[in-house]
């Protein structure tokens, strides 16, 4: 974020555009575990969690001010596994540059590595975000470009230049299929739709990036790349990812869509809201106990919007009792 927001943890609109050597920094520490703690909330092991707001002028077509709500700090650290909810950032990626070489999501995607994979990249988006399918998210990101990920979305003009997303999800398949474990490296891709066709030359990504592990993010680049990709229409084009209105379109069914497994979260944060007029878009994540997700939350005939990110241990139930007390401190105004 600005300077002014690290020193302010508060952002008019004219302010949201940031340079991009802009540092990050944590803000309010301590509103959110004060009013947790006055609603009975006990912290699950290695609770971490950051609600964003942001406000909108009347015709809700500009965001007047930005606001981040960190949990005694934890919103920065690094020190867990984020498994599945920063698939949707792979996602932006690749529909990102799809796009730049004037393809839609309808468009087939071939990978020529050792095995030849053909499939469309609606399909790919739609398998990694609904389904959590690791395979397709590793795809995502090989369509994206190590580099070009890197150096276009996971920067920091959008508050997310905290994570890297390196190595394979669901390794053995992965490798067993002849593809390398470093996401760096991808094979020739062909995208066709139609008559057009455009080859991709296989790759391998020389950014260097400070990860040692599988992805390596925190809770704050989730939930400001979350608002920043729910509230395009409403941000100047400098802290916009750009996306076609269809390709936008896609990435938020994809969110909205229920799922078989994960909801947990957002069925609590409803419940602590207790509003039709909510509409929730999420992408939760599992693995080695740690359970995280993230949701954007839209109130009809509210001037404000939120993002809500949480991870915790030891299971699928560990932010049950949190996300219902988030919820109804929304709902009651409180943040």
């Amino acid at each position: 974020m600005s300077t002014l927001v690290a020193l302010a943890c508060f952002v008019v609109a004219s302010a949201i555009p940031v340079p991009a050597d802009a540092a990050r920094v944590r803000c309010n520490q301590k509103t959110l575990p004060k009013l947790m703690k006055n609603e009975g909330f006990s912290a699950p092991p290695n609770f971490k969690a950051v609600v964003l707001k942001v406000k909108f002028n009347n015709a809700r077509n500009k965001v007047v001010s930005w606001t981040a709500y960190d949990y005694n700090g934890t919103s920065d650290d690094r020190t867990w596994n984020a498994a599945s909810s920063i698939k949707f950032m792979a996602a932006i990626g690749a529909l990102q540059r799809t796009r730049s070489l004037g393809f839609a999501p309808s468009a087939e995607v071939t990978f020529r590595g050792k095995k030849k994979v053909v499939t469309t990249v609606r399909k790919l988006v739609e398998d990694a975000i609904i389904d959590s399918n690791n395979i397709a998210y590793n795809r995502l990101v090989q369509l994206a470009g190590f580099d070009r990920l890197h150096s276009k979305v996971l920067v920091s003009r959008y508050g997310i230049a905290d994570t890297s997303l390196m190595k394979a999800y669901q390794q053995g398949d992965w490798t067993a299929a002849g593809e390398s474990i470093q996401l760096r490296e991808a094979p020739e891709i062909q995208l066709r739709q139609g008559k057009k066709k455009r080859t991709i030359p296989a790759s391998i990504g020389k950014l260097k990036r400070n990860c040692h592990s599988s992805v390596c993010t925190d809770l704050r680049d989730i939930a400001e790349a979350v608002m920043t990709l729910m509230i395009q229409e409403q941000v100047p084009a400098g802290r916009s990812f750009g996306l076609h209105r269809t390709d936008l379109d896609l990435i938020r069914k994809a969110m909205m869509e229920d799922r078989s497994r994960g909801n947990e979260f957002v069925d609590n944060l409803r419940r602590g809201l207790d509003l039709k007029q909510a509409r929730f878009f999420s992408k939760p994540g599992y693995s080695e106990n740690w359970y995280s997700s993230v949701s954007y939350i839209y109130i009809k005939g509210r001037p404000e919007a939120w993002v809500v990110a949480m991870a915790g241990k030891p299971d699928r139930d560990a932010l049950n009792s949190a996300a219902r007390i988030v919820g109804k401190l929304i709902r009651n105004r409180r943040l």
